[in-house]
C-alpha cells in the first residue's frame, strides 16, 4: 500500500501565490462540481452515441461507419479527463482543508 501524499506548507504557499481567491474551499469544492458534472455529461452523450450506432447497426447500416468514427475515442477521453481533473481538486481540496484549519 503507497502512503498518502498531504500537502507540504511549501506546496500551500504555491498555491496560495497562483490561486489568489477569498475562499479557496469553496473554489476547489466548485471544481470539483463542475468537473463531475462535465463528466457525467460528456459520459452520458457517449453512451448515446453509442446506443445510435448499435442501432444503425442491427437495422443493417454499414459496420465500417463504426471502425471510422474516431470522436467515439476522443470523447471517452476527455470524459476520463473530466474525472481525473476532479479527483485531483479532490486531493488538492483535502490538503487545503488541513492548512486552511490550522492557519
Amino acid at each position: 500500500m503507497t502512503k498518502k501524499h498531504k500537502m507540504t506548507v511549501h506546496e500551500y504557499e504555491a498555491y496560495q501565490k497562483i490561486h489568489p481567491y477569498d475562499d479557496v474551499l469553496a473554489e476547489e469544492k466548485a471544481k470539483i462540481e463542475r468537473e463531475v458534472g462535465a463528466y457525467q455529461e460528456l459520459s452520458r452523450r457517449h453512451g448515446e452515441r453509442i446506443e445510435r450506432q448499435l442501432q444503425t447497426l442491427v437495422a443493417g447500416g454499414n459496420p465500417a461507419a463504426w471502425e471510422d468514427d474516431p470522436s467515439l475515442d476522443e470523447e471517452a477521453q476527455r470524459a476520463q479527463r473530466e474525472l481525473r481533473n476532479a479527483r485531483t481538486h479532490k486531493r488538492r481540496l483535502k490538503g487545503l482543508k488541513l492548512h486552511e484549519g490550522s492557519g
